[in-house]
């Protein structure tokens, strides 16, 4: 998911912390339903031009900050460089990472022959630190999300009838679509008549699928979004990219039963056994 927020205040923090409401306001945000930009480079673009243009709108003398993805290499670096020429930005700070005093690397050449050089100031920071050294992306990915769902997050009955449901790479079967959306993490989105499915999403944010109930075809959906901001939520994207973190469905120091959660598995001597809590258990065989 891409956004664009307005900063009204200092914001103190680690990158994990949810944004402060009263120092940073969103302005806009667009769901994608995609951990890296090479899994649709298209909708991804799109997504980072709409927003600049966003910007532009409003902006009064406000300065545009964009905090790029960081990924230098190939299609990436064709990713960096359509964004330099949409925003035509008037400064650049490249950071780079080098542990060692051998082999530091230039500014990629085609990204700096994309910047205006009569407006447009380079500065290099060498030997940037970081927080979180030994993290992979998917890590830091569901330490956000964890984080996000750490606030208060009310539980909401949404009328099935009420939203539309989509499914990103997929297509599920009018009578498989409860199953699809029991626990899962769906993105909370405002449709477009025009266009049905569209590549990205207008967003409010994200929310987790606790139950639902057949019967009366309701959804139980929670989520640390306001009301107010949720009246326009006629949507629900999902996408087998983004899933719901363990750390949010689990305990710290104790053992609890995750609900709405079992999976049937087939042991090493083919007995069927049945794991809860997304733990798969097996049955000891006792010795002869």
């Amino acid at each position: 998911m891409l956004s664009l927020l307005k900063l009204c205040g200092v914001e103190y923090g680690s990158p994990m912390s949810p944004l402060d409401e009263s120092s940073a306001v969103v302005v806009k945000s667009l769901f994608i339903g995609l951990t890296s930009p090479s899994g649709d480079p298209d909708a991804y673009s799109a997504a980072s031009v709409a927003l600049a243009r966003e910007a532009r709108v409003p902006a009064q003398g406000i300065p545009l900050v964009v905090n790029t993805h960081g990924w230098f290499k190939g299609m990436g670096l064709d990713f960096v460089t359509s964004i330099a020429k949409s925003v035509d930005p008037t400064i650049v700070v490249y950071m780079e990472r080098n542990q060692n005093s051998v082999g530091s690397s230039e500014m990629p050449e085609k990204l700096v022959k994309s910047l205006r050089q009569d407006t447009c100031t380079v500065h290099r920071v060498t030997s940037a630190r970081t927080a979180y050294p030994d993290r992979s992306g998917r890590h830091l990915r569901e330490e956000r999300i964890a984080s996000y769902f750490g606030r208060e997050s009310p539980t909401y009955c949404v009328p099935y009838k009420s939203v539309k449901t989509y499914f990103i790479d997929a297509e599920v079967p009018e009578s498989q679509k409860f199953v699809a959306l029991n626990g899962s993490l769906v993105a909370l989105c405002q449709s477009d008549p025009a266009e049905p499915r569209p590549q990205i999403w207008p967003c409010s944010g994200l929310g987790i699928v606790r139950a639902v109930s057949p019967e009366d075809e309701t959804l139980f959906i929670c989520s640390p979004i306001p009301a107010h901001l949720l009246r326009s939520v006629d949507a629900l994207v999902l996408s087998r990219f983004i899933q719901i973190p363990t750390a949010t469905m689990q305990q710290y120091g104790g053992q609890m039963e995750l609900p709405y959660q079992a999976d049937d598995v087939i042991s090493l001597m083919s007995a069927t056994m049945q794991g809860r809590g997304g733990a798969l258990k097996r049955k000891r065989l006792s010795e002869p």
